[in-house]
């Protein structure tokens, strides 16, 4: 019986890479004579000698169905005994039909053709393959054929390698150009990390030093607070002194008054007594005059201290909230420094695995060099 073609593909090392395309693409097939069960062996005979350049014939039934096909030189073989002549000239050369004879379709993808072809066994090896369409048959195709196929396809393969090579070694330079760029990129980041990192140790020193003249400020403005709240009282120990001073005043006014009154009782004897008395009032209104002018000076200077030791509680305050945003400021810096040490070393690790890729990139594109060289 014909075989036809199973549909699983075995492998082959003849084809590189499978395809779709038909037979035909490479090489057209060969029209051959179709015979009938009723053509006798010598009028095949005939008729090979009058067609010489036809490889094989079809056989088919009377219902055009294949029976197989007949090759010239195994059938040329058959008659060359010293009695061939007379055992087959009369019998039907359908006898001769090789029943395993291995039919392809048109439609077939011609990679599936040709390893069918490939994996027959040794003495169909070199038989021609039956081509049809549907149901109808076409002609058939010789192992020179079969060949001239694989050799194509084989340079198709060969191209399309090259052509897979170029564009992976064209892909392979562009990846390797971008991860050269991104390696710079790394490095241009590393750089304005590490400028970065400076400026937040510097700037974070910077607040340090704000924050300890703030303290100092805050400590020397305390101390000042305290001497006025000391000199305040000094002032009102003095105002005290200077009412008494005042009081001491009226009192000796008093005592000079009476003084007058008593030498001008005494007449003439009393009348030195009564000068001196005189002088001693006048003393006692000047110091009492003084003690007025000290009294509204010390309060002068009492109002203007309580006015400084508000400012200075004032500024204290707003020092001690500026101090507070210097001291969180300070800790941002802190933790400002310690992202930037995070981002530099995940740029350093960058940077290397992007060199690294570099460098594995550069070794593929001239492996795929050399491949494309050989």
């Amino acid at each position: 019986m014909i075989t036809e073609p199973k549909t699983q593909m075995s492998s082959t090392a003849v084809i590189e890479r499978e395809t779709f395309k038909p037979i035909t693409t490479y090489v057209p097939y060969r029209e051959v004579p179709i015979i009938g069960t009723d053509m006798s062996c010598k009028e095949l005979l005939t008729l090979m000698k009058e067609q010489e350049d036809i490889p094989c014939v079809i056989v088919v039934d009377k219902n055009d169905f294949p029976l197989g096909i007949i090759m010239r030189d195994a059938y040329n073989r058959h008659f060359t005994g010293r009695f061939a002549a007379a055992l087959f000239y009369d019998k039907p050369a359908s006898l001769f039909a090789d029943p395993n004879t291995l039919i392809v379709d048109l439609k077939s993808p011609a990679a599936e053709i040709v390893e069918q072809a490939m994996m027959r066994e040794d003495q169909r090896f070199y038989d021609c393959l039956l081509i049809k369409e549907g149901t109808r048959l076409l002609g058939v195709l010789t192992i020179r054929d079969v060949l001239s196929v694989v050799q194509r396809m084989q340079r198709e393969a060969d191209e399309d390698r090259n052509d897979v090579i170029r564009h992976s070694y064209d892909g392979v330079q562009r990846i390797r150009t971008t991860v050269l760029d991104a390696a710079k990129e790394a490095d241009d980041s590393m750089q304005l990390t590490r400028s970065m990192s400076e400026l937040s140790r510097r700037g974070k020193g910077e607040l340090e030093a704000v924050l300890l003249s703030y303290h100092a400020v805050t400590e020397q403005m305390k101390r000042q607070h305290e001497q006025m709240t000391t000199l305040t009282q000094s002032l009102n120990d003095i105002a005290g002194m200077a009412s008494s001073i005042r009081a001491l005043a009226d009192h000796s006014g008093l005592l000079a008054i009476n003084a007058s009154i008593e030498a001008a009782h005494a007449g003439e004897h009393g009348r030195g007594f009564q000068i001196v008395s005189q002088e001693v009032r006048n003393m006692s209104l000047q110091t009492k005059a003084f003690s007025v002018q000290i009294t509204g000076l010390l309060t002068h200077i009492e109002q203007m201290l309580r006015d400084t030791a508000e400012l200075t509680d004032t500024s204290l305050r707003q020092i001690h909230t500026g101090s507070k945003y210097i001291s969180d400021g300070t800790q941002t810096f802190a933790k400002l420094l310690q992202t930037v040490g995070e981002i530099e070393a995940k740029n350093n690790e960058m940077s290397r695995s992007a060199a690294e890729a570099a460098l594995n990139a550069a070794g593929i594109a001239q492996e795929l060099e050399l491949m494309l060289s050989s």
